[in-house]
């Protein structure tokens, strides 16, 4: 194919490319931060116009932080690990798994990386 300009910074709103992530089946997904790392946003590339689709922001009042594997297709969803405050364990917030948006696990888990997925959405490494 020929190659396809991006402007993935929002004209000027990202100034961080943080990750692209490359499925077979899916289209790319760029992930993107604010100079004071506080928005993260993951988005789809439409790889024929260049175009941008927003999937998924995250925020936080001092830093959103980005994880290995994170974030990965998972059949036709988004797997994400997200710093989530409402979600509370013994130790305060914590890190969870989440499929579009939504926590996956017990309270007690505090998840550090995806190693992988399956192409049919249903195993999580």
């Amino acid at each position: 194919g020929e190659r396809q300009a991006v402007d993935w910074s929002n004209a000027g709103a990202f100034e961080y490319l943080n990750q692209v992530v490359w499925a077979a089946e899916h289209a790319p997904l760029i992930v993107r931060s604010t100079r004071d790392q506080r928005t993260m946003s993951i988005a789809s590339v439409d790889s024929a116009t260049g175009t941008l689709t927003e999937v998924r922001r995250l925020t936080d009042d001092v830093w959103v932080e980005g994880f290995p594997g994170s974030p990965a297709w998972f059949g036709e969803q988004l797997l994400t690990i997200e710093d989530r405050d409402d979600l509370v364990s013994e130790r305060g917030g914590r890190r969870a798994l989440c499929l579009d948006g939504g926590p996956l696990e017990t309270p007690e888990a505090q998840i550090r990386s995806i190693r992988g997925t399956s192409s049919d959405g249903r195993t999580v490494v």
